[in-house]
């Protein structure tokens, strides 16, 4: 895995063309089925060469990162490579690119909608597992 670098975030002039017409996509979150799961699916719906890394020492990643947080999305083309950090974004982005938020404004708003909604209840149930733990609330 090539390292995460600031450079990855930077304002880059080349960033619409990376984005507007990408080679491959690399997304780098957790082993497991979380909030990086939808983009996972995307990808792989649309057919999309991507491949999927993990952090593999996190607590030196973090810090590395935007937000201190997965999932992250490289998208490259040729030998350029930016990142699209949260998921939120990285969905919105995904679902653009290949065609998944509708045929007009409106479709687009109610996809949005839904997608916040169920956004919401997956996190409200994340948080009750996830902030249970003792060793989390410390």
């Amino acid at each position: 895995m090539s390292p995460i670098q600031a450079t990855h975030f930077s304002k880059d002039a080349d960033a619409p063309e990376i984005m507007a017409h990408p080679d491959s996509f690399r997304l780098h979150y957790f082993p497991i089925f979380g909030i990086g799961q939808t983009c996972r699916d995307m990808l792989t719906y649309a057919g999309a060469k991507w491949e999927d890394t993990y952090p593999g020492d996190w607590q030196a990643e973090k810090a590395l990162t935007l937000f201190g947080c997965l999932p992250l999305l490289f998208i490259r083309k040729g030998d350029k490579e930016i990142v699209i950090s949260e998921s939120v974004p990285v969905e919105c982005y995904l679902a653009r690119q290949f065609g998944l938020l509708g045929d007009n404004e409106y479709e687009e708003t109610l996809i949005k909608a839904f997608h916040s909604s169920a956004f919401t209840l997956m996190l409200s149930f994340a948080f009750s597992v996830t902030w249970n733990q003792p060793e989390a609330q410390e």
